[in-house]
């Protein structure tokens, strides 16, 4: 298993991921934009920068 040099810990794999915070206020500002309605997963997903499906 890979550790990294700092914390001891596996190194992540990937994308770096958002916080909850981070998540909620991007979506909110999306529904604002957008409105509740209108405002699609892929809006959310391009704004966060990954897929829909994930």
């Amino acid at each position: 298993m890979e550790l990294t040099d700092t914390a001891n810990r596996p190194a992540k794999r990937g994308r770096p991921g958002y916080d909850q915070e981070t998540v909620l206020r991007i979506a909110v500002e999306a529904f604002n934009e957008y409105g509740y309605d209108a405002t699609s997963m892929g809006k959310l997903a391009d704004r966060l920068g990954i897929s829909k499906s994930a």
